[in-house]
């Protein structure tokens, strides 16, 4: 998550809904970018709007005083694109690059070579185990079932959305660039009903207040 003092701004970052580019336009502004690992001092750079007001009320930071912010996802185009991340950046790691990682990037990257090197796991069981094992988009941004977000943007108008963003916390806006661009694919070949209906199930409180259908 990205945090301003100044233009009292707390931008949360969901796994795979494109807020890496707004990352780059923004850390200019703020006091705190969220660290590549959790730990419970430190602000993580996914972390969840529960544990980011704990953190801030530890800090002596009114949390109603900041605009928050975040951008959701087609669920089932983003557990799709956190299958082809995950192959591209883990499967294919070199092992130098590897020893430069965290300890928890590095468990994280051997449990994903474990999974790919798996013959008898096909497309479709690895993308089951990523659905199970990931959390849904409303763990970041609910705290007792309501929707903490004083804003949620949509990452299939994002420009438009992150634009708004800008406006309302008074900095300047610039055109986001895609960063880690994948070769193009279609998300619903990654499914059968089975599947589909289990990000139905997962995802029903993104689904059924962001409108996303399948």
């Amino acid at each position: 998550m990205l945090i301003s003092h100044k233009h009292k701004f707390a931008f949360f970052n969901i796994p795979k809904t494109g807020t890496k580019s707004a990352k780059f336009t923004l850390e200019e502004y703020c006091d705190i970018i969220g660290r590549a690992f959790e730990d419970d001092t430190n602000f993580y750079q996914h972390e969840s709007a529960y544990t980011a007001k704990g953190k801030f009320c530890n800090n002596g930071w009114n949390w109603d005083e900041y605009f928050k912010f975040t951008i959701v996802r087609n669920p089932w185009h983003r557990y799709a694109s956190l299958y082809v991340w995950s192959k591209n950046t883990f499967a294919k790691l070199d092992m130098k690059d590897y020893n430069k990682l965290s300890k928890l990037d590095q468990a994280t990257y051997n449990g994903f070579k474990k999974l790919f090197n798996k013959s008898n796991l096909d497309q479709k069981q690895i993308l089951r185990f990523l659905i199970d094992n990931n959390p849904s988009q409303d763990y970041f941004f609910l705290i007792d079932n309501k929707n903490a977000m004083n804003y949620t943007g949509r990452m299939e108008n994002i420009h438009a959305e992150f634009e708004h963003f800008c406006h309302t916390v008074g900095v300047k806006y610039t055109n986001l660039e895609h960063h880690h661009k994948s070769k193009p694919y279609e998300y619903k070949d990654f499914y059968d009903q089975e599947l589909i209906d289990l990000v139905a199930k997962k995802e029903k409180y993104t689904i059924d207040h962001f409108n996303y259908q399948y």
